[in-house]
């Protein structure tokens, strides 16, 4: 087979020689050259430099391929890049999901339209760029969200007290958004959408030729919004009950998600699961590696295994090996203005039988100022597992409360 990688997340979080014999297959990584330095030199392979023209990534590989084609898979494991990659397909008859199947997993708004056409649940919404100016009202009053219909990790989300709240700061170019708030504000890409209550669950699987053939599912404490705004963000798996399994497999039906992991997120509110979004992909931060040891499989090696030759993938074997598993993570990104302290130490925490692996960095030194879901790149993170969920949760919940955030003026 003749492959070709878009490559943009760093190397050592995919390893895509554990999923691809890169001695069987020509494959062929295109990218911008600082992604392309972490590829291991010993790797055969070639690496093809494109050049940075922002958002037009399928351009950008087109030129830097200079008509080079027959390729058999075109494959992007980055949220940021997926709809590029089905461009790529589309132009260059390559199978795999088309521009219009990944749309339905990228954009939020047809994604909810697909869920709400499939009789399930969802927050309702308003595409940003259908509103009028001086739009006055909104189906709903109550708290309202402002999200990019393509975003990651909440970034630019905002969420407002009110509806009327809402529009007033679209109308006053006051959302702290800076697209929206310019002079000639862009609105096309982000939506408003009903805030729903309750707790946020996440459901990580495989899916093989449309069926779900494995999931796991795990809740969160507290959720990215609320990590971006420097609180701790982790979660824990949970016993996955037929009737939610159920559920997941009529969401992957409804947005015709065919082959490969998927991430998907919902609301436990009470009307019962609230789609929230998906994405066609494995999860971040801690959620490949806690998904992987539940299984006591490489959970992302299958993952490509399926991008490349769904038919052919053995799945049947695969099942939760009974302990349960959490991740943690502490935001680095405000530390220009404060720092995470223990005041009673943390030695019971690192030396816990449920720690598999704590990262801790010294608090003096410097960190991204923007929010990072790489464990080893943050202040304090790690992975635990135990045999019930309640001993993770436990564990995380306890962590949470030993660990404050001092700001540099309380010294």
């Amino acid at each position: 087979m003749k492959i070709l990688i878009l490559h943009r997340v760093a190397y050592d979080k995919i390893a895509y020689h554990r999923g691809i014999d890169h001695a069987a297959h020509e494959v062929v990584y295109v990218g911008l050259a600082d992604k392309l330095r972490d590829i291991p030199a010993e790797l055969r392979c070639r690496r093809i430099v494109r050049e940075d023209l922002g958002e037009q990534v399928c351009d950008s590989v087109l030129a830097a391929l200079n008509g080079e084609r027959g390729f058999d898979r075109v494959i992007s494991l980055s949220e940021y890049e997926l709809l590029e990659a089905a461009r790529l397909r589309d132009l260059l008859h390559v199978p795999g999901p088309s521009y219009e199947d990944v749309r339905l997993v990228r954009d939020k708004v047809a994604m909810k339209r697909a869920v709400f056409s499939a009789d399930l649940d969802a927050p309702r919404y308003v595409a940003l760029g259908a509103l009028r100016d001086g739009a006055a009202w909104l189906p709903w009053t109550g708290r309202t969200v402002l999200k990019p219909t393509h975003g990651a990790g909440s970034e630019d989300v905002v969420i407002f007290d009110t509806a009327a709240a809402c529009l007033h700061a679209l109308l006053n170019r006051s959302t702290g958004v800076a697209a929206l708030d310019d002079e000639n504000p862009r609105p096309d890409g982000y939506e408003l959408e009903e805030f729903v209550s309750g707790p946020i669950v996440h459901f990580d699987g495989l899916v093989q030729d449309g069926v779900v053939r494995a999931a796991l599912g795990s809740r969160y404490i507290g959720n990215c919004h609320q990590y971006n705004e420097n609180r701790p963000l982790g979660s824990y798996q949970f016993e996955l009950d037929p009737k939610r399994l159920a559920w997941v497999q009529h969401v992957i039906g409804a947005l015709r998600l065919r082959s490969g992991a998927f991430h998907l997120e919902a609301i436990e509110s009470e009307r019962g699961l609230v789609f929230l979004e998906i994405g066609n992909r494995s999860g971040g931060a801690g959620v490949p590696e806690a998904s992987s040891r539940a299984w006591g499989v490489d959970f992302q090696s299958l993952e490509l295994a399926l991008l490349l030759d769904d038919g052919h993938v053995d799945l049947g074997g695969l099942a939760h090996q009974g302990r349960h598993y959490g991740w943690y993570l502490l935001p680095g990104h405000r530390y220009a203005q404060g720092r995470w302290v223990a005041p009673d130490g943390l030695d019971r925490f690192r030396q816990d039988p449920r720690v598999i692996r704590w990262h801790e960095r010294p608090a003096h030194e410097d960190f991204d100022a923007s929010p990072s879901y790489d464990l080893p790149a943050l202040p304090y993170a790690g992975i635990v597992g135990a045999e019930r969920p309640e001993a993770v949760r436990d564990y995380l919940q306890a962590l949470f409360a030993a660990l404050q955030w001092r700001g540099r003026e309380a010294g």
